[in-house]
């Protein structure tokens, strides 16, 4: 049984011309530290190619993914979306596994655009989700502060909840709950290591082992002890001992269940 860990996202920097022939530093880490495969998450054409290019430089390690995330929709949002569906059509074989991130995010948007841009994001949110129903891709959401919106706008384009995941889950119990009863799912970071998140191991708690996913982020959210720095995917290696720690099992079985889940969820 395959015991290593999976970084379900992450944002890791494209492949530099030196690394050609051999693996990237911060992927040999993550390796070494049993984490043998990771998500490559998009969140605009700029990176869309990147983490295609480094899923087919190292298939047995990354997976990719590709979608708008909201905080990069702007007034040409819509050209910008243009460009994802021949993406999805001419790379059979090289499919991403996921559209995402995609979702929507209020939290820095000045007064003055605040209603015009957060109805774009609602637009390109309900676009991407009918393009993932086409081309039956599971979908990862962004959603700072704005779960309950999302889960509306997916029950509204009728696309199925549990094809959704919500990433980096920092909600209370209370939020989890309606997600898990519309059927879609959530993965933790680093957060869950921090001495003021006890809402959120309030919610790992109530997620359960069972149904345990992680991620990095990274190169945000470094868990407990190297908060405040860049992060990585080895980390996930982290957060699966705090994980066995706060569940009263072994690493093993952490693996093996993110794994899992992941897997399914994603499937690869």
């Amino acid at each position: 049984m395959n015991h290593t860990l999976i970084d379900s996202h992450c944002h890791p920097p494209p492949l530099a011309e030196n690394e050609a022939g051999r693996l990237p530093d911060w992927l040999q880490g993550a390796i070494e530290c049993g984490v043998s495969e990771c998500i490559a998450v998009g969140t605009d054409p700029d990176d869309w190619s990147a983490h295609c290019n480094l899923a087919a430089s190292y298939p047995e390690h990354v997976h990719w993914t590709a979608g708008l995330h909201p905080c990069h929709v702007e007034d040409d949002f819509r050209s910008r979306l243009e460009l994802l569906p021949p993406l999805l059509e001419c790379l059979e074989g090289r499919r991403p596994c996921a559209l995402g991130e995609i979702g929507l995010d209020f939290t820095k948007l000045s007064k003055d655009i605040r209603e015009e841009r957060a109805e774009q994001q609602r637009e390109a949110f309900s676009t991407q989700l009918q393009w993932a129903k086409r081309f039956q891709l599971p979908v990862v959401i962004h959603s700072r502060g704005t779960v309950l919106e999302c889960l509306e706008i997916i029950r509204q384009e009728g696309f199925p909840a549990e094809r959704t995941l919500f990433h980096c889950f920092v909600e209370g119990p209370e939020t989890l709950a309606k997600i898990r009863a519309a059927g879609a799912k959530c993965s933790f970071t680093g957060i869950i290591t921090f001495k003021n998140a006890r809402e959120v191991r309030s919610s790992l708690e109530t997620n359960g082992l069972e149904n345990l996913i992680l991620e990095t982020d990274s190169p945000y959210l470094s868990p407990e002890p190297f908060r405040g720095r860049r992060n990585e995917p080895a980390r996930v290696s982290i957060l699966a001992d705090y994980c066995a720690d706060f569940f009263g099992t072994t690493r093993e079985r952490i693996a093996e269940i993110t794994r899992r889940n992941t897997e399914n969820f994603f499937d690869f």
